[in-house]
Protein backbone atom coordinates (compact mmCIF):
# COMPACT_ATOMS: atom_id res chain seq x y z
CA UNK A 1 0.00 0.00 0.00
CA UNK A 2 1.26 3.73 -0.69
CA UNK A 3 -1.21 4.93 2.00
CA UNK A 4 -4.12 4.37 4.53
CA UNK A 5 -6.99 6.52 4.76
CA UNK A 6 -8.14 5.18 8.59
CA UNK A 7 -11.37 5.11 10.31
CA UNK A 8 -11.31 3.50 13.34
CA UNK A 9 -14.09 2.34 15.82
CA UNK A 10 -11.89 2.35 18.76
CA UNK A 11 -10.18 5.27 20.04
CA UNK A 12 -7.12 2.92 22.09
CA UNK A 13 -7.52 -0.28 20.02
CA UNK A 14 -6.93 1.22 16.57
CA UNK A 15 -3.44 2.33 17.61
CA UNK A 16 -2.01 -0.65 17.77
CA UNK A 17 -3.19 -0.98 13.72
CA UNK A 18 -1.66 2.66 13.14
CA UNK A 19 1.83 1.30 14.72
CA UNK A 20 1.72 -1.40 12.20
CA UNK A 21 1.37 0.75 9.69
CA UNK A 22 4.25 3.38 10.57
CA UNK A 23 6.55 0.57 10.93
CA UNK A 24 5.92 -0.32 7.70
CA UNK A 25 6.74 2.91 6.34
CA UNK A 26 2.86 3.30 5.35
CA UNK A 27 1.76 6.51 5.80
CA UNK A 28 -1.51 6.58 8.10
CA UNK A 29 -4.82 9.56 7.68
CA UNK A 30 -7.06 9.22 10.19
CA UNK A 31 -10.72 10.32 8.88
CA UNK A 32 -13.75 11.77 10.42
CA UNK A 33 -12.85 9.55 13.88
CA UNK A 34 -9.73 9.85 15.59
CA UNK A 35 -7.03 7.61 16.97
CA UNK A 36 -4.96 7.88 20.05
CA UNK A 37 -2.00 7.77 18.14
CA UNK A 38 1.19 10.26 17.06
CA UNK A 39 2.09 7.79 14.68
CA UNK A 40 -1.06 9.52 12.44
CA UNK A 41 0.69 11.14 9.01
CA UNK A 42 -2.82 13.48 9.70
CA UNK A 43 -5.95 13.56 10.83
CA UNK A 44 -9.27 14.64 8.84
CA UNK A 45 -12.51 15.26 10.94
CA UNK A 46 -14.46 17.41 12.37
CA UNK A 47 -14.31 18.95 16.12
CA UNK A 48 -16.77 16.72 17.68
CA UNK A 49 -16.62 18.43 21.24
CA UNK A 50 -17.78 21.42 19.63
CA UNK A 51 -20.48 19.86 17.45
CA UNK A 52 -21.92 18.61 20.91
CA UNK A 53 -21.76 21.55 22.57
CA UNK A 54 -23.67 22.92 19.66
CA UNK A 55 -26.20 20.95 19.53
CA UNK A 56 -26.83 20.52 23.66
CA UNK A 57 -26.70 23.94 23.09
CA UNK A 58 -29.91 23.89 20.40
CA UNK A 59 -31.87 21.86 22.40
CA UNK A 60 -31.45 23.83 25.52
CA UNK A 61 -32.57 26.76 24.23
CA UNK A 62 -35.50 24.91 22.91
CA UNK A 63 -36.35 23.48 26.04
CA UNK A 64 -36.15 26.94 27.19
CA UNK A 65 -33.06 26.41 29.65
CA UNK A 66 -35.27 23.98 32.06
CA UNK A 67 -36.93 20.18 32.14
CA UNK A 68 -35.43 16.50 31.56
CA UNK A 69 -33.23 15.79 28.86
CA UNK A 70 -31.75 12.94 27.61
CA UNK A 71 -28.66 12.08 25.09
CA UNK A 72 -28.23 8.85 22.85
CA UNK A 73 -24.78 8.37 22.57
CA UNK A 74 -22.75 6.54 19.68
CA UNK A 75 -20.82 3.39 20.33
CA UNK A 76 -18.89 3.78 23.15
CA UNK A 77 -15.20 4.31 23.20
CA UNK A 78 -15.29 5.71 19.56
CA UNK A 79 -13.70 8.91 19.33
CA UNK A 80 -17.05 11.15 18.22
CA UNK A 81 -19.00 9.53 21.17
CA UNK A 82 -16.40 10.62 23.78
CA UNK A 83 -15.96 13.87 22.71
CA UNK A 84 -20.08 14.90 21.71
CA UNK A 85 -20.36 13.15 25.06
CA UNK A 86 -17.78 16.10 26.22
CA UNK A 87 -19.39 18.84 24.47
CA UNK A 88 -22.74 17.37 25.32
CA UNK A 89 -21.94 17.68 29.37
CA UNK A 90 -20.40 21.06 28.90
CA UNK A 91 -22.93 22.50 28.06
CA UNK A 92 -25.35 21.04 30.33
CA UNK A 93 -23.68 21.49 33.34
CA UNK A 94 -23.93 25.09 32.98
CA UNK A 95 -27.72 25.14 32.94
CA UNK A 96 -28.62 23.79 36.81
CA UNK A 97 -32.49 23.92 35.39
CA UNK A 98 -32.01 21.12 33.28
CA UNK A 99 -31.01 17.63 34.19
CA UNK A 100 -30.04 14.66 32.52
CA UNK A 101 -32.89 11.60 32.88
CA UNK A 102 -30.87 8.74 30.57
CA UNK A 103 -28.07 8.54 28.97
CA UNK A 104 -27.09 5.13 26.76
CA UNK A 105 -25.62 4.43 23.31
CA UNK A 106 -27.42 3.23 20.31
CA UNK A 107 -24.47 2.48 18.10
CA UNK A 108 -24.87 5.28 15.07
CA UNK A 109 -28.29 3.13 14.80
CA UNK A 110 -31.66 4.48 13.92
CA UNK A 111 -33.32 0.97 15.04
CA UNK A 112 -31.69 0.96 18.05
CA UNK A 113 -32.59 4.29 18.90
CA UNK A 114 -35.85 3.97 18.43
CA UNK A 115 -36.10 0.86 20.78
CA UNK A 116 -34.06 2.99 23.34
CA UNK A 117 -36.56 5.59 23.15
CA UNK A 118 -39.67 3.33 23.49
CA UNK A 119 -38.34 2.07 26.46
CA UNK A 120 -37.81 5.74 27.65
CA UNK A 121 -41.19 7.30 27.06
CA UNK A 122 -42.53 3.86 28.79
CA UNK A 123 -40.11 4.76 31.76
CA UNK A 124 -40.67 8.74 32.02
CA UNK A 125 -43.74 9.32 30.87
CA UNK A 126 -44.33 13.35 29.79
CA UNK A 127 -41.35 13.83 31.69
CA UNK A 128 -38.49 13.87 28.57
CA UNK A 129 -38.61 17.94 27.35
CA UNK A 130 -35.36 17.48 25.01
CA UNK A 131 -33.39 14.59 23.01
CA UNK A 132 -29.50 14.40 22.27
CA UNK A 133 -28.89 12.00 19.66
CA UNK A 134 -24.98 12.09 18.62
CA UNK A 135 -26.06 11.38 15.45
CA UNK A 136 -28.90 12.27 12.52
CA UNK A 137 -29.65 8.24 12.54
CA UNK A 138 -30.71 8.07 16.39
CA UNK A 139 -32.39 11.71 16.74
CA UNK A 140 -34.47 10.08 13.57
CA UNK A 141 -35.31 6.48 15.22
CA UNK A 142 -35.53 8.86 18.72
CA UNK A 143 -38.52 10.72 16.42
CA UNK A 144 -39.99 7.35 15.14
CA UNK A 145 -40.29 6.40 18.77
CA UNK A 146 -42.61 9.57 19.60
CA UNK A 147 -44.95 9.26 16.48
CA UNK A 148 -45.41 5.77 17.52
CA UNK A 149 -46.00 7.15 20.99
CA UNK A 150 -48.45 9.32 19.63
CA UNK A 151 -45.99 12.31 20.62
CA UNK A 152 -46.00 15.28 18.10
CA UNK A 153 -41.99 15.38 18.35
CA UNK A 154 -42.47 19.36 17.41
CA UNK A 155 -42.86 18.81 21.34
CA UNK A 156 -39.56 17.61 21.92
CA UNK A 157 -36.51 19.46 20.31
CA UNK A 158 -34.34 16.97 19.21
CA UNK A 159 -30.99 17.19 17.65
CA UNK A 160 -28.53 15.28 15.69
CA UNK A 161 -25.04 15.19 14.23
CA UNK A 162 -24.13 14.93 10.33
CA UNK A 163 -26.66 16.03 8.13
CA UNK A 164 -27.50 12.55 6.53
CA UNK A 165 -29.88 13.19 3.75
CA UNK A 166 -33.14 11.68 5.46
CA UNK A 167 -32.38 14.19 8.57
CA UNK A 168 -32.19 16.98 6.07
CA UNK A 169 -35.52 16.08 4.47
CA UNK A 170 -37.13 15.72 7.70
CA UNK A 171 -36.25 19.27 8.69
CA UNK A 172 -37.45 20.44 5.10
CA UNK A 173 -40.89 18.96 5.93
CA UNK A 174 -41.26 20.76 8.70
Amino acid sequence: YDAILFVPIDINAGAAAVAVAAEAGIPVIGSNTRVNSELLTSYIGSDDVKAGEMQAEAVCKAMGYKGNVVIIEGPIGQSAQIERREGNLNVLKKYPEIKLLEMRTANWSRAEALSLMENWLNAHPGQIHGVIGQNDEMALGAIQAMKAAGIDPKTIPTSGIDGVTDALLAIKSG
